[in-house]
């Protein structure tokens, strides 16, 4: 089947573009700017995989002369802003990338008989903090930060569409090889590297439910072949960690204490405490998190290994670009 991935220079489509390749599928990526370095970018290369730099908010012209000809069966849209506390600041890309851009998208789409399923990727901060109860997908929108209003916003349109094969997917926190810098694992990653302390925001007391990246990918392969659309599937573990426990295990691979590893700094002013969700939906399907998080932080750390000489000397800092 063929599938293409919008977002796909991040470090989630790439995952889903590895995982996609190996189930034998075509895969056309398509990402906003040139493919990342090595580190990023994990070198992909397949004889069905082609990586496509193109703008949704600027050329989707030129972006459907690819698709016309591609004609995927699956879009999978990972394409948004994401980066929380910079809503606040850029609010209106945030609302021009994660909501009219997709619109746009969608509105072409509708001329073309083609697309079989699109699968938004979208957001499990809609539901805020969740309290002792896991967060379901019938449970109404919660916000607290403009991000995540934005990726409402998307949600809510689609499920106004009754002519468009559309499946939501809300993931909890993902993460993988690839994944940039500033990121929890992969900061906590730079600084065993690089003997220096990282931000403890808050002293990571936030529960938040974390789960490897290609068990995100084997949902979207999943709920592609067999997901029901015009339906809302959340996909993450059962059990959710608190951050300080996901760094303290980062730590005792480079044989550091947390005292020595982290310095404690300020939470966000505006910060849900818990992110939970529950997935029976999509285990129903068969669906289920394989690996474990001890097995995934091991690869995390042979990939941050694997480009040690790189990542060493990067600024574990996020940039945003126009």
């Amino acid at each position: 089947m063929k599938f293409c991935i919008l977002g796909g220079g991040g470090c989630f489509g790439v995952n889903a573009a590895q995982y996609l390749l190996s189930q034998g599928h075509q895969v056309l990526s398509v990402g906003r700017f040139s493919e990342k370095a090595a580190p990023f970018s994990l070198e992909l290369s397949h004889v069905n995989y082609r990586y496509l730099a193109r703008n949704i908010n600027t050329e989707r012209e030129m972006l459907f002369e690819e698709l016309d000809e591609f004609r995927p069966h699956y879009i999978v849209n990972y394409a948004a802003l994401a980066e929380v506390p910079l809503s606040y600041k850029h609010p209106d890309m945030y609302f021009e990338t994660n909501v009219v851009s997709p619109i746009r998208l969608h509105m072409e789409l509708r001329k073309r008989d083609w697309l079989s399923k699109w699968i938004q990727i979208g957001s499990s901060e809609i539901y805020g903090s969740i309290g002792t109860i896991p967060a379901k997908e019938t449970d109404p929108p919660k916000c607290t930060t403009p991000y995540a209003v934005s990726k409402a916003a998307f949600d809510l349109y689609l499920m106004t569409l009754q002519d468009f094969p559309w499946i939501i997917v809300r993931p909890s926190n993902a993460y993988c090889p690839g994944q940039l810098l500033h990121r929890v694992i992969p900061r906590a990653l730079h600084a065993g590297l690089t003997l220096q302390k990282m931000p403890l925001h808050g002293g990571g007391v936030v529960r938040k439910s974390y789960f490897h990246a290609t068990d995100l990918s084997k949902a979207i392969e999943l709920l592609a072949m067999r997901g029901i659309t015009g339906n809302i599937y959340n996909v993450g573990p059962i059990k959710s960690i608190a951050i300080r426990d996901i760094v303290a295990m980062v730590a005792a691979y480079f044989d550091r204490s947390m005292e020595d590893f982290c310095d404690i700094t300020p939470g966000r002013a505006v910060e849900d405490n818990h992110f939970w969700l529950d997935s029976s939906k999509i285990r129903e399907l068969g669906w289920s998190d394989e690996i474990t998080l001890e097995e995934g932080i091991k690869d995390m750390i042979a990939w941050a290994r694997k480009y040690e000489s790189i990542l060493r000397v990067m600024e574990p800092k996020y940039e945003m670009r126009a």
